[in-house]
């Protein structure tokens, strides 16, 4: 969780990746996005895709647990 100058809080992802110059550490690049629009969607989905053939579960089981999630 990161914070606004508000104090209010927000999701964020991130990755870092080494910055190397001329072959050596030189640092480091931090990416921050902010996640609050894909989290308030998740779960939300208009069409799902499923395979009947499944090493786990078949794709009816998967779908009617999906749909008693909802």
């Amino acid at each position: 969780m990161f914070f606004k100058l508000d104090g209010t809080s927000f999701p964020v992802e991130y990755w870092t990746e080494p910055l190397v110059i001329h072959g050596k550490n030189a640092g480091a690049v931090t990416t921050f996005i902010d996640i609050s629009e894909r989290k308030a969607l998740a779960g939300h989905h208009d069409l799902v895709l499923m395979d009947i053939q499944m090493p786990e579960m078949d794709g009816y089981t998967a779908t009617q647990k999906l749909r008693g999630a909802g």
